[in-house]
Formats: structure tokens, sequence, C-alpha cells
């Protein structure tokens, strides 16, 4: 069992990956390389148990031996907030987002990272900042990727050709999908 540490709601900071081999009695800490990072989402290779890849609130870093060690694949500093494998590609696409505003995609699993944001019709929303994004990849049809910001009431884009160009889907008008209900009780 790997385990990311941090809270993600509130960006504070974590203590990097924790493993476990017996079933989650005892974990130990395993950030060599990695430093105490907030990790929002680990991804296993699908052929290879060994290789691991974290998103963290400074960057995406890499194992090739199962957490014992951790190097930075992409630019650092990034606060990146979610990531998902392209069905279909054994893990040699990955989809990944920031909090502040970017979108990158890997070919070749996690080594290097390409920023495509403010690329293909997906675009920031006024304001500047997408105040953290996530992002879905269809399984039924790959092509199909969605992201979605928490700017501006919740925008959503679609892309259908598998991450090239987008669509606004939910623009930042009502209803509000992401925001808290000032007149609830």
């Amino acid at each position: 069992i790997y385990l990311g540490t941090g809270d993600a709601n509130y960006y504070s900071s974590g203590t990097g990956v924790w493993k476990s081999t017996n079933g989650g009695l005892s974990f130990v800490q395993k950030n060599t390389g990695m430093g105490n990072r907030l990790v929002d989402e680990i991804l296993q290779s699908p052929t290879n148990r060994g290789v691991l890849i974290a998103a963290t609130n400074s960057g995406i870093y890499k194992s090739n031996d199962s957490a014992n060690s951790w190097t930075l694949k992409s630019p650092s500093g990034l606060r990146f907030t979610d990531m998902e494998y392209k069905p279909g590609s054994n893990g040699r696409v990955i989809y990944a987002v920031t909090l502040d505003s970017g979108y990158y995609r890997s070919i070749d699993f996690g080594e290097t990272w390409t920023n495509l944001m403010n690329t293909g019709g997906l675009f920031i929303p006024s304001g500047g900042s997408s105040n953290g994004m996530r992002v879905a990849v269809c399984p039924a049809d790959t092509n199909i990727i969605y992201i979605g910001m928490v700017k501006n009431f919740g925008t959503i884009f679609k892309s259908n050709d598998g991450g090239t160009t987008f669509s606004a889907m939910k623009n930042a008008s009502m209803p509000n999908l992401t925001g808290y209900n000032n007149t609830a009780g």
C-alpha cells in the first residue's frame, strides 16, 4: 500500500509517500529524493509494480524502485492536483493538472512532461488562475478528456481528440458547482 500525505484541501505540507508491505499494519516513510511534500495522487505502472508516479505540491516525481527513491520529472515548484492514465496506453500516456493553471501530458510514463495549457481552446477563466483543476479520461472512448476548474463556479472543458483541442461544456456562469451556498441554514 502506498499513501500520499498532506491536506490537499488546504494545501498544507505533507511528509511525502509512506509504504506498507503488510496490509497496512505498519508504514515506513519513503520520500528519499522527494522530501516532505504534499502528495495528491500516486499512480502505479500497470506493467511494472515497482514504477510509481507521484503528483505533489512541488512537481511530479517518479520512482523506478518501489518508492525507495524519487526523481523530479516535471518543472519544479508546480502544485499538481490530479493525474490520470489514458486507458489502453499501458501507462505510457498520463494527463496531469495543477492548482494554478497547468495542463500537462506525458507520453513516456512520466519521464517527460509537456504543458499544453492555453492551446486548443483550453484557457484559464478571467482572473488568471483556475484555483485548482481535476482531469478525467473516459474509459469507453479514450479520446474524451474532461478538465474541471474550481474558478468561476466550476468551468468544465471537454476534448474529443485526446486532449489536443477543448470546448467549454460549462462556462463560468451559474450554477455554482464548486462553492458553498451562502443562503443555506
